[in-house]
């Protein structure tokens, strides 16, 4: 027994546990349910069938991992790291059940880690598709792209006026919201931490970020070329 020496002499004294040793499982039998598992004593051949209700395969803890070496981040023992939303080290790649590094490898967690992957991935191409044509499409103005969070009434102060500053020079600027308080995926691709803040984006590119306290002069300040109209 390859358990630590507590674990197997717990074993060894349960009277409801029984050991055949030297063996593998040959075949499974039965109709409607299991009945019999035929096992095979690798040193004889012997085959010896043992009546049962149920069966359960432990396939041992090397992960299948072949496939990611070198691309995804790993610990140690191979298996893969994610985040809570099961996110990998390359963005839109998400990795689920046991070969995921996590503290339960059994069906339920990895029921509830393809729940939350299919979330998460549904989200990235929802934030994907407004990344590329809302925050850096800017056509002939400039994007004001507002990161803030939902619940801070800073934030909100400052919606009002970028609100109040799109309806003044509609000619300039439009303004694209991006609530961190649902997900923060737009605003670490747009590299910002902090919140509130204001990117302005122009032909797809990020002209500057204005971080903190958010006013009419601050931005007019940051408009580029057409800031003097």
């Amino acid at each position: 027994m390859d358990c630590n020496e507590i674990a197997k002499s717990e074993c060894m004294a349960n009277p409801k546990m029984e050991f055949i040793w030297n063996t593998v499982v040959d075949e499974f039998k039965g109709g409607d349910l299991l009945e019999t598992v035929v096992l095979k004593n690798v040193k004889t051949g012997e085959l010896i069938p043992v009546n049962v209700d149920s069966c359960f395969l432990f396939i041992g803890y090397i992960p299948n991992n072949e496939l990611f070496k070198g691309i995804l981040d790993m610990n140690e023992k191979g298996y893969l790291l994610t985040s809570e939303k099961m996110e990998t080290n390359i963005d839109g790649v998400f990795a689920v059940g046991d070969i995921r590094e996590k503290f339960l490898r059994q069906v339920a967690t990895s029921v509830g880690d393809g729940a939350t992957a299919a979330f998460a991935a549904e989200k990235y191409i929802a934030e994907e598709e407004t990344f590329n044509s809302q925050i850096m499409d800017s056509g002939n103005k400039t994007n004001l792209v507002y990161v803030y969070d939902a619940t801070d009434q800073c934030c909100l102060d400052g919606l009002a006026v970028l609100e109040k500053f799109e309806k003044e020079f509609p000619e300039l600027c439009k303004l694209v919201r991006v609530d961190v308080y649902k997900s923060n995926g737009l605003a670490r691709r747009l590299n910002v931490d902090a919140v509130p803040s204001v990117v302005l984006v122009k032909d797809g590119q990020i002209e500057s970020v204005l971080e903190g306290d958010i006013t009419r002069d601050k931005i007019l300040e940051n408009i580029p070329s057409e800031k003097s109209a």
